[in-house]
């Protein structure tokens, strides 16, 4: 049988992600059914990242913005949305300007040699999708966590959403021209559940002799509770959970020859008017293949050569934290890769697409397998990063080794600084431990990044500020963090005992996403984001540090290397602070190209109007009088004082004398805030 593996929209566009190619090895290592594969989220993006798109953005933005304001009152959700498209419409025409060089820019290896080119590039795209998600809402990184109901409704019809008017025409043209006799569809992010959902429909409708299944991550989080989501078989015959090779090799063989797939180990479907699901199995980890990556277009990912993916173990070694969704039955089941063969895989890998960098798609290495890669890899020529804990077997001695096998980056779970806080996470480590290991990081050549949340239930205040105060004085050398706040996981301890940890989950809560809502949230963690984001901005002096966890730290790192990363990461941009001329009354000016100025409506005072410059450059926002706003949309040339105060006496009919003070005085002003080129 013919087997087409998809990966919808919407994630990240980078890199290819790992769960098509290790299926793929393995099917074909079986050689019983062929497999083609197909990165749909690849090229949504990249019709997304265009100018062409952008100006189309910008254009139903404003109108939306032109309907809203005409409004004499307007409904909670849209006061709600009025400031998200306001920095839309602010942002778009430069992004719009930008994009193309950005996505150019990205496979382009000079990039990773300077920080600030990288850094520019990947917030163009970061702000196209701010606008983007202004647009559509379901472009938004982050999704609810949808009902049934609701992604019915938004999945109805190809053209009800932007993911079933690209799926409908770009997707389902390959699939049908290759009529396979199921398509297999892998979602790992609920920000690719409506994606999904839509092209299964989409495949129904157009395909209807096909069988439709569903796998990845998200799948798994549902398989346990899929007696409660009988209508995800109205868009899709089966759903394979946990481990998909044996149970996709099994389920595909059954379905050509037409016998029995119901209690297949790892399979879902429809029984009557229920669900039969089979037993968890798990597979021998060292009969696994090497990934298999053919058939994927690695030429087009935003990057000068893909990052790959390769796993050393199914599992985590340690099982214990009360915040982590790993079902119950995966959390006695952790097997490692013999080092050997994974060793023989990233070489494979590194020979047989010209790469050179790999992340290691662990959640958490063990020591024992670094230990072994820091002896088996010494000369391989790779450059890898992976996650890992902090453990006392972080010794000098192994670290310098990591270094020298080629490990670039290590993406330690720190979760939080307080010793109380990672006892009730049942971390197993001490505080002490933690600062002994980013100080032998250093000492070794390696860079790391700190992973941790606010908000852990019964976090305090005080908490969170011992988090802060430890990380903030981590901010100097090849240090990245990434953070956010707590969200409670199907799944998790907490989520199975949640009056242990102090706790109330909401009722009824029927969504397909990956999180609960619960009481009480405290309160101080958004603050706490806040806090730690204005402290790294007034270290760095860049609001836009491009680095942290993903392929593009990677490919800097092996680039330019650590210690460029070291001297650079932290260091004040060299245009700021920049030296402010003289204000002279003389002068000549002329407003920033990176500037855009618009009037927006006063939500605070009824119809009244404000006058925003925003400067994109700065990532700025300021409120303009009404002659400042004269002046600088008098400004797109260069223009002196006189010439100024002459063409406001003219216009307003008065005498020069008369406007001249108020000119002058908005120049001035205009010229402190850095405003005025």
């Amino acid at each position: 049988m013919k087997l087409a593996l998809v990966y919808p929209p919407f994630a990240d566009a980078t890199q290819p992600y790992a769960s098509l190619a290790v299926l793929a090895a393995f099917l074909r290592l079986r050689g019983n059914h062929q497999v083609e594969l197909y990165d749909a989220n690849l090229e949504f993006c990249l019709r997304l990242w265009t100018s062409r798109r952008l100006n189309l953005a910008m254009r139903r933005l404003e109108r939306r913005l032109v309907k809203m304001e005409a409004e004499s009152t307007l409904s909670p959700s849209a006061a709600h949305e009025y400031p998200s498209l306001m920095t839309a419409v602010l942002k778009a025409p430069h992004v719009a300007l930008r994009i193309d060089e950005a996505v150019r820019d990205l496979r382009r290896w000079e990039t990773f040699s300077n920080l600030n080119r990288l850094a520019n590039a990947k917030r163009v795209l970061q702000d196209a999708a701010e606008v983007l998600g202004a647009e559509s809402p379901l472009l938004h990184r982050r999704v609810p966590s949808f009902s049934a109901a609701e992604i019915s409704r938004v999945t109805d019809r190809p053209s009800a959403n932007p993911f079933g008017i690209f799926l409908d025409k770009f997707t389902i043209p390959q699939l049908c021209l290759a009529q396979p006799g199921a398509v297999g569809i892998s979602i790992t992010y609920t920000t690719q559940i409506v994606p999904a959902i839509a092209l299964a429909r989409l495949v129904r409708m157009r395909m209807p002799s096909t069988s439709i299944i569903l796998g990845g991550h998200i799948p798994t989080v549902w398989y346990n509770d899929l007696p409660s989501h009988l209508e995800l078989f109205d868009w899709c015959d089966y759903i394979v959970g946990y481990e998909g090779e044996t149970a996709l090799q099994t389920l595909l063989t059954a379905i050509e020859t037409g016998a029995e797939t119901q209690g297949l180990a790892n399979v879902a479907s429809r029984d009557g008017n229920g669900i039969r699901r089979g037993s968890v199995s798990t597979e021998d980890i060292n009969a696994l293949p090497t990934p298999d990556y053919s058939g994927l277009p690695l030429e087009r990912y935003l990057a000068p050569e893909p990052v790959l993916l390769a796993s050393t173990s199914r599992g985590c070694y340690w099982s214990k934290c009360t915040f982590c969704s790993v079902s119950p039955s995966m959390r006695s089941r952790f097997r490692m890769r013999d080092p050997d063969l994974l060793v023989r895989d990233l070489v494979s890998l590194r020979d047989r697409y010209s790469v050179h960098c790999f992340s290691l798609a662990d959640d958490c290495v063990p020591p024992i397998m670094l230990q072994a890669l820091a002896q088996k890899l010494a000369g391989a020529g790779l450059a890898w990063q992976c996650e890992v804990r902090f453990e006392s077997a972080f010794t000098a001695s192994l670290l310098r080794d990591l270094a020298a096998a080629g490990c670039k980056n290590l993406i330690f779970g720190l979760e939080s600084y307080s010793q109380r806080v990672l006892d009730c996470m049942h971390k197993g480590v001490r505080s002490d431990v933690i600062e002994k290991t980013l100080k032998l990081c250093r000492d070794a050549g390696l860079a790391f990044n700190l992973q941790f949340f606010f908000g852990f239930p019964g976090e305090t205040e005080a908490e969170a500020e011992e988090t802060i105060e430890f990380v903030t004085g981590q901010l100097h050398g090849a240090a990245t963090v990434s953070f956010g706040g707590f969200r409670l996981q199907r799944g998790s301890p907490i989520a199975r005992e949640p009056a242990a940890f102090g706790i109330t989950i909401q009722a009824a809560q029927d969504g397909l996403g990956t999180d609960l809502e619960y009481q009480p949230v405290p309160p101080h963690a958004p603050a706490a984001e806040k806090r730690l984001a204005d402290s790294i901005v007034a270290t760095t002096g860049n609001h836009n540090r491009p680095l942290g966890i993903d392929a593009h730290t990677l490919l800097y790192l092996y680039k330019s290397g650590v210690q460029t990363m070291a001297n650079a990461c932290y260091a004040l941009p060299a245009d700021s602070p920049r030296g402010q001329k003289e204000y002279n009354p003389r002068g000549r000016w002329k407003r920033k190209n990176s500037q855009t100025l618009h009037e927006f409506r006063n939500l605070e005072n009824g119809h009244s109007a404000q006058l925003i410059l925003y400067d994109y450059d700065a990532d700025r926002a300021v409120e303009l009088s009404q002659i400042a706003g004269w002046v600088v949309s008098e400004l797109d040339e260069y223009a002196s004082t006189d010439a100024l105060v002459k063409r406001a006496a003219e216009r307003a009919q008065l005498k020069m004398e008369d406007v001249e003070g108020p000119i002058e005085s908005a120049l001035c002003a205009l010229h402190k805030a850095d405003l005025l080129e």
